[in-house]
């Protein structure tokens, strides 16, 4: 099992890939911890599922990251779907 790398983050990170956020837990953590637009939650599930962070050396800056890679694929395949392909 990997170790986890404890850091600014890391412990919200982990509550939320558990599901253990409230609402409030969920803004708190896009706003003051990721520094993303609420916007971006469906991405930042995404990423927090795939679980890349718990291995990275900076986990917050690894869910940022993937996030905004999920979220232009989102924002493609939405794009994609309007224009029947």
């Amino acid at each position: 099992m990997i170790e986890p790398r404890p850091g600014h983050g890391y412990a919200a990170l982990d509550a939320a890939s558990d599901g253990k956020l409230d609402s409030g837990g969920w803004h708190t953590l896009m706003k003051d911890v990721l520094h993303l637009p609420e916007s971006m939650l469906p991405a930042v599930k995404w990423a927090l599922k795939q679980g890349a962070w718990r291995q990275a050396d900076d986990p917050v800056k690894s869910v940022r990251k993937n996030a905004e890679r999920e979220a232009m694929r989102m924002e493609f395949d939405a794009k994609n779907a309007a224009k029947g392909k």
